[in-house]
């Protein structure tokens, strides 16, 4: 049987509330976040911005090699 995707388990241990995972596996990009709900209410802010990041590298790579990506503009 052939594999088609693959995805990122992450565990949350001890004090750790937040957990990423990404995987490239057949041509994909795949993302996990798991959270404790209680110490992270607001979870849907993070993956808002993940959201957008790769919208905007997906842009990016739509636009040829070496166009580069500068992403939100924040932290310059």
């Amino acid at each position: 049987a052939q594999l088609h995707e693959l995805f990122p388990i992450v565990p949350l241990v001890g004090n750790i509330t937040v957990g990423v995972g990404v995987l490239s596996y057949a041509g994909q990009l795949n993302l996990t976040i798991v959270t404790d709900p209680e110490a992270c209410p607001d979870v849907d802010i993070f993956a808002r911005g993940v959201q957008t990041s790769l919208d905007g590298l997906t842009a990016s790579l739509a636009d040829g090699p070496g166009t580069g990506w500068v992403g939100s503009g924040r932290g310059r």
